[in-house]
């Protein structure tokens, strides 16, 4: 019997053996099977959030786990975000919350054992977290609960083995989406920016550019609003051009030098994130009369620069905290680059078009008072003819009957004293057109020096007294002994003079005291020199003739007009003496003007700066 029951014994524990090695066989042929099939599934997946979702579903519902989680590293942070679980957890989670730090990293397979309670019993839990890392580079957790019943040690070791090829599996599966992410986000970027400057390359107009930029950049972040001010460079103020979403009553704010976070980037020229705007300490909070952002919480703000100079700054906001990453900043300050030179581009543009506008009025005007010369130079010629007519006209009429007079010696004379006076009148003429013809080519030998208006005005009275006496005239010239002091603070002061050229002032004066004497029959010429305020002083000549009609002033300094008396009356005179004066004044820099009543007499005021020496 005992022969018999070894060999039995014998039998049992090789069949024993046979079936654990099949049960290990068939246990290791089913996980391979599952690992093919999450292999083909997970290699399907092409986003990070579909790789998670394969990861814990498999694991739930065909490794046959209770609960099954995964927990990637969050950009910008030293946490471990929860991103997608599968079945009941002992310790319970919220899918997006932060659960690990880094420094809580599990280097190594970590089996943990916890109590849950359900329904009245407790069931011993264990809890297993795996690290997930490609090249030394932590960047995500598996995490597995089951029974403690449910495993024995070997089966224990045997999960730690599977899961350590599934976690290379996911960890491979996770750089795979990164990659794919990427190329998307960066096929994304470049698309946004190639659509961004190829809208802005066309725009011609500075708040159409911000308009579309501040959306952009709004968008391609998913931000929830932004703003873009520019630069006033005459005050350094930042004033407030665009903002997504629109809200035309805050355009136009304008934020002053030195105040906010603004003006820190303007300064400074470099990015500047605000992690928390209500806590940040460079936040200015504006008055009433500024718009604020109430509902910002976090912030980036990019100055805008060209080559040359900053155009202003370009801001993002969220209205929830938000952790900006490298890749946003990247696209933001790409966009702000295409952004300053659309606006460089349109500032040049609209300063060449306000130059070809200036430039086109200016040809306008030259081509207008090229016109108005060439009239006035056809005018010109054609009354310089008319005048030119009668004396030359009449003086071959006059030589002939001077022959016929010679036995008539009273008529010899009276034509003689024709022809003499037709001769001065060519020649008055004839000096006058010449006069004026100097003046207008600038040519002739006019030399400003200091002149003793006092003097000239005297010398001119002098010569011109005499014919006014012979018609009965009384000429009185009344002139303070004006002096101009030389400084300030002293005592010491000098005659009143002009800038200007002593022979031209002579016959500015002659040519006004010769119009008072030809247009009054009987009376006064009168003239008179005053300081009129600090910096002028008046001539003013008056008289007690005719009179000029008010509709003949804005004629009175045209060139060849003789108004309707002197044509009546047959008053000697060509027509350019008052026109010699306005331009012997303008080239003075001074003023002319009159005052006339008819019946009464004429006024003429000149106006001259004098000079302090």
């Amino acid at each position: 019997h005992l022969t018999i029951m070894e060999s039995f014994q014998a039998h049992a524990a090789v069949a024993i053996r046979n079936a654990r090695v099949f049960e290990q066989s068939s246990r290791q042929s089913h996980e391979l099977r599952l690992l093919n099939q999450l292999s083909h599934d997970i290699t399907a997946a092409v986003t990070i959030p579909e790789v998670c979702q394969v990861l814990v579903q498999c694991l739930h519902q065909s490794f046959g786990y209770h609960y099954a989680a995964v927990y990637i590293a969050a950009k910008g942070s030293d946490q471990f975000v929860l991103r997608e679980q599968a079945g009941i957890s002992a310790e319970p989670h919220i899918i997006g919350q932060e659960v690990f730090k880094r420094d809580e990293y599990p280097l190594h397979p970590t089996l943990k054992q916890h109590q849950h309670t359900a329904a009245g019993l407790t069931t011993l839990i264990n809890r297993l977290i795996l690290p997930v890392s490609v090249g030394g580079n932590h960047i995500g957790i598996l995490c597995v609960e089951y029974p403690a019943t449910q495993h024995d040690v070997e089966t224990t070791n045997n999960s730690h083995l599977l899961l350590n090829t599934v976690s290379d599996h996911f960890a491979i599966a996770i750089e795979k989406a990164r990659s794919f992410e990427n190329t998307k986000r960066y096929t994304r970027e470049i698309e946004t920016l190639y659509d961004v400057s190829a809208k802005l390359r066309n725009l011609k107009t500075i708040d159409k550019i911000l308009n579309i930029m501040v959306k952009q950049c709004t968008r391609v972040v998913q931000a929830t609003g932004g703003s873009v001010m520019l630069l006033e460079p005459e005050t350094g103020d930042l004033i407030l051009r665009a903002n997504e979403p629109p809200d035309p009553q805050t355009l136009g704010a304008r934020y002053q030098k030195g105040r906010g976070i603004v003006h820190y980037v303007a300064e400074t020229k470099e990015i500047y994130v605000a992690k928390d705007v209500t806590t940040d300490p460079l936040t200015y909070m504006p008055g009433d009369d500024l718009p604020r952002i109430s509902e910002a919480k976090s912030s980036i703000s990019l100055p805008l620069l060209t080559e040359e100079r900053l155009v202003g700054v370009l801001n993002i906001w969220y209205n929830t905290p938000h952790r900006f990453t490298t890749d946003e900043k990247r696209v933001l300050k790409a966009l702000a680059e295409i952004a300053s030179n659309a606006v460089e581009r349109a500032s040049m543009w609209a300063t060449l078009e306000q130059r070809v506008h200036e430039r086109t009025q200016e040809l306008e005007e030259a081509n207008q008072q090229l016109q108005e010369l060439d009239n006035l130079k056809s005018r010109f010629v054609s009354e310089v003819s008319h005048e030119l007519r009668t004396p030359i006209a009449n003086l071959p009429l006059y030589v002939d009957l001077l022959k016929r007079s010679k036995n008539k010696p009273e008529k010899h004379d009276k034509y003689i004293e024709v022809l003499g006076k037709q001769a001065v009148r060519l020649e008055n003429l004839v000096e006058s057109v010449l006069y004026l013809s100097r003046l207008d080519l600038g040519q002739g030998t006019f030399e400003l020096v200091p002149v003793d208006l006092n003097e000239v005005i005297e010398e001119v009275l002098t010569t011109q007294v005499l014919r006014a006496e012979s018609k009965g005239l009384v000429v009185t010239y009344e002139a303070t002994k004006y002096s101009v002091p030389t400084s300030s603070w002293m005592g010491i002061s000098r005659p009143l003079k002009v800038l200007g050229d002593r022979n031209q002032l002579a016959q500015l004066v002659t040519n006004l005291v010769d119009n008072a004497i030809s247009y009054t029959d009987e009376g006064f010429v009168s003239v008179r020199m005053f300081m009129d305020g600090s910096k002028e002083v008046c001539i003013e000549v008056a008289d007690s003739g005719a009179g000029i009609p008010p509709r003949e002033w804005d004629h009175v300094f045209r060139r060849f007009y003789r108004g309707e008396l002197a044509t009546q009356s047959n008053i000697p005179g060509n027509g350019l003496g008052l026109a010699i004066t306005k331009e012997i004044t303008a080239i003075h820099r001074g003023r002319i003007d009159l005052d006339s009543k008819v019946g009464e007499g004429s006024k003429f005021w000149v106006w001259l700066p004098i000079i302090k020496f």
